[in-house]
């Protein structure tokens, strides 16, 4: 048995720089939905600083650029599950009928003498 140590090198590579960004990608996305408008100084107007901010409020990008890093973590994943059910699907055979399998068994399968 051979190990293939260039390639196991690379997967481990490939795998780390991933996940970091992965990890990197959600966290900014909690960083952008926990973002808390500031309190309005001591001695202003609060309904002048309210009539001035933003029609999509004061946060309005962040909180969007948090919603498409939750949408990049939720595509990786399912490209991921995809990955998954794809091989999964190659190596398993279909399933038959028992009756098609016993036919198949005694008829010069597995089972035939």
């Amino acid at each position: 048995m051979s190990i293939d140590w260039a390639a196991l090198g690379q997967v481990f590579g490939i795998s780390l720089v991933v996940t970091v960004g992965f990890v990197g990608v959600f966290t900014l996305g909690i960083l952008g939905t926990s973002r808390k408008p500031q309190r309005a100084e001591a001695g202003t107007d609060t309904a002048a600083t309210a009539s001035a901010a933003p029609a999509g409020g004061a946060f309005g990008p962040a909180r969007a650029g948090a919603y498409l890093c939750f949408a990049l973590c939720a595509a990786a994943v399912a490209y991921g599950i995809n990955l998954i059910v794809a091989r999964t699907s190659e190596r398993v055979p279909a399933r038959r009928p028992w009756h098609v399998l016993l036919g198949t068994l005694t008829q010069g399968g597995a089972f035939a003498s």
